[in-house]
């Protein structure tokens, strides 16, 4: 196949994967993300993660689930931090304190799956809607035999979920590279993360990439898998906990990302699982916390931050991208602060991908694309990491349906685990643009080597067996098909590795122009990135 001047340095593939992504696997059995014991009053402090805030600065999350009141006047308890674990001489700020209630949504994949098993069944549904154990002859009266599907009546108290109370403490004055020891209120237990390297020439960094996660064994493996590469940091591409409305599911969603949220900086955008059925931000506004306010954003769901070598923009898919909207003004904003002497490489991070030859999700992001495409191109992107389409595919550097080796790569890894299934079959024949196609579980990581080049990987961990009762095969060898039969249409590889060349200045100037901003000096205020001051 034909090789562009720069881009990826493998040859094209004319063919795919022929594996296909597990059909049926559980969700993390409840033992597995049971609350730690380890602090003086149980039940102790949980779900900590940490993200990043402006420079310099990273947030440090936790839920506080036996916590009821703090007297009045009272500072709520913060974090400790320090340079090891036996000097946490520093305290954070007194943290942010909330919590929120809403009205479940019951989503048919709840008791069906289409991978793993029920998170409840028919039956527990109805329990839940039946209050005619105390509401006879009230508004509030009903006992269906039928599971009320979607958003519940707002008349029964039993359909609403109470979160317990969340806290985000910022930390400050922390150094480039450095780790951080750290210890969060009512949690006797050690934590540590480490900063991200400084942006500066010559800087590297290992980004984390995964999307559409969930909470099945699979998205275990796709977690520890990310563990056991001990990046500088995570981007997750949107659809974290598939609560679909039934918000119990973000506490052990919160559990099950601990062992790397807790010790990786986490950033994400948000996906459609975070706003449909009833979602609509809030469970993921009150829990994951992005650098938004650090980069002139009014909206935790778009962002923009340095991270080493790297100046990393999030977009959200399902806000307003048209000329004159907010999201829209805020993109050109931070798109004319990237400064390329400082971080060469420019990636953006949204959940729906431009660019896909699978069956599923067609063009949804047709409108998206329309207003934004054209932005991203002449800004010089170099990379767009999405998920939403449940399978794994890299392409090409592309610009407009076409082959265009000043284009960005894109990179959908909608494969990290969740429980609706696998997307195949492919479109066929395959796209000049598309590279590697597979619709297996696994993760992604890219090393940022230098200013021109870059290694990327991406390993499949299991795919569909036949084994009970979670039908995942995590044989190296694994081969699957989906529920209905229908068998990848490919060849047989389980991982994709490549390295990622930037093409020369005078071919792609796009590729290593600075914004308008960064090129006069202006508009660094507090939030030009990890780095602090330039060099």
């Amino acid at each position: 196949g034909h090789v562009p001047a720069a881009g990826w340095a493998r040859q094209r593939r004319r063919l795919t994967s022929a594996y296909v992504r597990p059909a049926s696997s559980p969700d993390i059995a409840e033992v597995d993300l049971a609350p730690h014991a380890d602090c003086a009053s149980p039940p102790c402090a949980g779900q900590v993660h940490v993200s990043l805030g402006g420079p310099g600065e990273a947030v440090v999350s936790w839920a506080a689930p036996g916590e009821a009141t703090i007297a009045l006047g009272a500072p709520a308890p913060s974090v400790r931090y320090g340079a090891s674990a036996d000097s946490l001489d520093l305290v954070a700020a007194p943290p942010e304190r909330l919590s929120y209630s809403q009205l479940m949504s019951f989503s048919w994949e709840m008791a069906h799956p289409r991978i793993g098993l029920p998170t409840l069944s028919e039956l527990d549904l109805i329990a839940i809607a039946n209050t005619s154990s105390w509401a006879q002859g009230s508004a509030s009266f009903a006992n269906s035999s039928k599971v009320r599907w979607g958003l519940q009546d707002y008349k029964n108290p039993q359909a609403y979920y109470g979160s317990p109370v969340l806290y985000h403490a910022t930390l400050t004055g922390l150094k480039d590279g450095a780790r951080v020891h750290y210890s969060v209120p009512n949690d006797s237990r050690a934590h540590f993360f480490t900063m991200p390297p400084a942006s500066k020439p010559g800087a590297a960094i290992t980004l984390g990439l995964i999307a559409d996660l969930g909470q099945t064994a699979a998205s275990n493996a796709s977690v520890r898998a990310l563990l056991a590469a001990a990046p500088d940091a995570v981007l997750l591409a949107g659809d974290l906990a598939y609560a679909d409305g039934y918000y119990p599911r973000w506490d052990t969603f919160g559990a099950l990302m601990e062992p790397l949220a807790a010790r990786v900086p986490l950033l994400s955008c948000g996906g459609n699982h975070e706003v449909g059925d009833s979602e609509s931000w809030v469970s993921y506004n009150a829990r994951w916390r992005n650098p938004a306010a650090a980069s002139g954003s009014s909206d935790n769901t778009y962002w923009a931050r340095e991270l080493g070598p790297a100046y990393v923009v999030a977009l959200n898919s399902y806000a307003p991208t048209h000329a004159g909207s907010l999201q829209r003004a805020w993109l050109d904003a931070a798109l004319a602060r990237v400064d390329r002497r400082r971080t060469p490489w420019l990636v953006v991070l949204m959940h729906a991908p431009f660019y896909c030859s699978n069956t599923g999700h067609v063009e949804e992001t047709r409108l998206m694309r329309r207003d934004m495409e054209r932005a991203l191109y002449d800004a010089g992107v170099d990379l767009v990491v999405n998920g939403h389409v449940h399978a794994y595919e890299r392409t090409l550097p592309v610009f407009d349906f076409a082959l265009d080796p000043c284009g960005p790569a894109y990179l959908n890894l909608g494969d990290a685990g969740n429980r609706e299934g696998t997307y195949i079959p492919w479109r066929e024949p395959q796209p000049p643009w598309s590279l590697f196609r597979e619709s297996s579980f696994g993760a992604g990581l890219l090393k940022i080597l230098n200013a021109t080049h870059a290694r990327y990987e991406w390993r499949r961990h299991s795919c569909m067996g036949s084994q009970a009762p979670d039908n995942i095969n995590f044989n190296r060898s694994c081969e699957s098909i989906n529920n209905d039969g229908v068998r990848d249409n490919g060849d047989l590889e389980g991982s994709d590795e490549d390295v990622f060349a930037k093409p020369p200045e005078v071919q792609c100037p796009n590729r290593w122009r600075s914004g308008a901003a960064a090129s006069t000096g202006a508009g660094g205020g507090s939030w030009a990135g990890a780095g602090g001051a330039d060099p």
